[in-house]
């Protein structure tokens, strides 16, 4: 755990002390188009198993910058370290350059996050709603893709179309929750006001060299005080080896400024550990500034026994 803080300290300060400004997030590292920035999450977690209970979920080193057409994002990342652990791997988590061709088409290269599902797009902690994230997020389709993406909008960015790429090995072959030699991915969206809808499709293949096909809408619908999100997959891989359902409907109330109270119902069917299972959440966020969020959750499985509290406190900066 030391080792871990002491090597996150002295990035932050040394970048601080290159920094000329400050930005929303991160700082500007002098006479250059870049910023350096970062984030951090330790999380309660007393899932029943003998691992640490208090662990640094995240700590994460953020790179980005803007050089006319082209942005660059990279991320290097230590995660789940308990408190006790002296060793950590550093990761790359995310390295994409981004080429506008024009305002209403852009080209990603590298590693990044798929462009599939509304979740999967806010992979940062401090950002989320709860500590803890549905079931489908882990076990549906991978989260990261090395390859290329293309993403066309239309009607002033109403509506988009996205292809993703990917036939090589995973930049950080470690790290992503399925590892895969192949994805190709297509997702559609479509907005208008307070309504957001997604259809995201695609096949990917493992290192195991198994194949697999998914499929899944999403919505998201915000009011004054409340915020809805549904997402609803399936997976189909071979015999014993698909997961015909896995979906979640998640609402979250504005109950008073910077407080918010989640509830999430979750439902799936994996036939890979034959299992059918429903998930229930409920959380409460508390946001002392937008950079900053303290969570608390309960969680309870109806099957497996990991029914718990789980809470965290996570900074981006």
């Amino acid at each position: 755990m030391q080792k871990s803080v002491l090597v996150w300290l002295f990035f932050s300060l040394f970048f601080l002390l290159k920094a000329d400004d400050t930005s929303a997030y991160g700082w500007k590292i002098a006479n250059t188009p870049l910023y350096i920035g970062g984030y951090i999450s330790v999380n309660y977690d007393d899932d029943g198993s003998e691992e640490e209970k208090l662990i640094f979920d995240d700590i994460a080193l953020l790179l980005y910058g803007d050089f006319g057409k082209l942005d660059l994002l990279g991320e290097l990342e230590i995660s789940d370290i308990p408190f006790k652990r002296q060793d950590f791997k550093i990761h790359c988590e995310r390295l994409r350059l981004a080429y506008y061709l024009h305002d209403d088409t852009v080209i990603h290269v590298g590693k990044f996050n798929s462009n599939i599902g509304f979740w999967n797009q806010i992979p940062i902690n401090v950002l989320e709603d709860t500590t803890t994230y549905p079931h489908l997020l882990e076990n549906v389709f991978p989260k990261l893709t090395t390859g290329m993406a293309i993403y066309q909008s239309f009607d002033e960015g109403d509506k988009e179309l996205s292809l993703t790429m990917q036939k090589n090995q995973d930049l950080d072959d470690s790290y992503n929750n399925i590892i895969v030699d192949r994805h190709f991915g297509v997702s559609y969206k479509d907005s208008e006001e307070s309504f957001s809808w997604r259809l995201s499709g695609g096949y990917f293949r493992t290192v195991e060299r198994r194949d697999y096909y998914y499929l899944g809408l999403g919505y998201q619908k915000e009011l004054l005080a409340w915020m809805f999100t549904g997402e609803v997959f399936t997976k189909q891989g071979e015999v014993d080896d698909s997961i015909p359902y896995d979906g979640y409907m998640q609402a979250t109330w504005h109950l008073y400024y910077h407080h918010d109270v989640i509830f999430r119902t979750e439902f799936y069917k994996d036939d890979n550990v034959h299992l059918k299972e429903n998930i229930s959440l409920l959380g409460y966020t508390y946001r002392p500034v937008p950079s900053i969020a303290i969570k608390g959750e309960y969680v309870n499985h109806t099957e497996l026994p990991k029914s718990r509290f789980v809470a965290s406190f996570s900074w981006i900066f």
